[in-house]
Formats: C-alpha cells, structure tokens, sequence
C-alpha cells in the first residue's frame, strides 16, 4: 500500500483521504492518523553547535550506513528494535517514518562523489524527558539544509517529517566536515 502522502500531498488531502478510507465497509489503518495537525517550528539551518537540549540524554545508539536507497530497509528494521530496546514510550511507527525520510534525504541530496566510500551515521537518542532525537549526519557539509528545504519547498521529506510532528534542525560538527540533521519527537500525542 502506498504511504498516504504518495496519494495525497497536502494535510487537508491527506485528512480527506483518511476519513473516506474510514467511512468505507472494509479494514484500513494508517499508522500515522491523527499525527497530523500544525507544523512544528523551524530551527534555522545553522553551522552552530548541536542545539541545546532541555533535558540531558539518558540513553542511546548509532549505527553506520552506506549512503545508498538499499540501505533504509535494514536502517528501518534496526530502528524498530533499537526503539523498543531503548524503550521510548511515544509512536515507534511515526519515529521510523521521520527518520526515513531524513535518511533518504541523505542518500539523494548529500551523496558524495566517491558513492562506494558514502557513509551517514544514524543516532537515536532518548533523553531524560524522553524526547527522541534522530540525528542523520552525512559527509557533506558543502550541501547545506535550508528554510526552502524544511518548508517543503525543494521536496516533500522533511516537511513531511514536520507534518509527523517532529521539529527539524541542522547543524555542522565541531570542525565541520560533517552535517547533522536532526529531528525531535515528543512521545505523546501531536498538540492540535
């Protein structure tokens, strides 16, 4: 079954679709219904340090990845355990969803020149008030992560990551030869 957002692209198409998926006599479910309200707010891509956390993390993981679209299939799957074992109590279906996108994202927008050398590294973090962090870092900070990209409007990824209810940052490493992109989820319900 195609993702809801391969048939209809905006929220109000996407909120049509589901309620006439619903109203017909068969079984339908979307893992994400309801997730969708009010996008979160933009932090501005930035070459500053990670941004600051209300809450320090209290556990964690990472894993590299070959830069590559066969990669986010394993990525996904590896994702599902983590979150359960890192035991985050919010949405595992939406939190998998956001990070695919902003791993695709990767692989598509921030691939090297040198593809067979092409690593991202995924982390996810939960920190004491058990926010998510999905962090996706690339080896290519020269490809910057900006408002046109987040809003939606040079592609739909992480607008939709928005959408999920995640907040979306960017930012460079220490010496700035690698570009995090981040995405923060709360684990409870998406505020209307």
């Amino acid at each position: 079954m195609p993702a809801e957002h391969e048939v209809a692209n905006t929220p109000e198409e996407q909120r049509e679709l589901r309620e006439w998926l619903m109203s017909l006599p068969a079984f339908a479910a979307y893992p994400h219904a309801g997730h969708h309200r009010t996008l979160p707010p933009v932090n501005e891509p930035t070459d500053a340090p990670a941004p600051i956390l209300t809450a320090p993390v209290d556990r964690e993981w990472s894993q590299s990845y070959a830069m590559t679209p066969a990669s986010l299939r394993r990525l996904r799957g590896d994702a599902r355990m983590r979150l359960t074992l890192l035991r985050w109590p919010g949405d595992i279906a939406t939190a998998i969803e956001v990070l695919s996108r902003l791993a695709y994202n990767a692989t598509v927008h921030a691939r090297p020149a040198d593809a067979a050398l092409a690593r991202m590294t995924v982390r996810l973090a939960v920190t004491e008030d058990e926010t998510l962090l999905i962090d996706v870092q690339d080896p290519r900070p020269d490809v910057p992560l900006n408002r046109a990209a987040i809003d939606g409007e040079k592609g739909k990824g992480l607008k939709y990551a928005r959408l999920l209810g995640a907040t979306v940052s960017c930012f460079l490493s220490a010496d700035t030869r690698l570009k995090t992109v981040r995405a923060q989820l709360l684990p409870g319900e998406v505020p209307l």
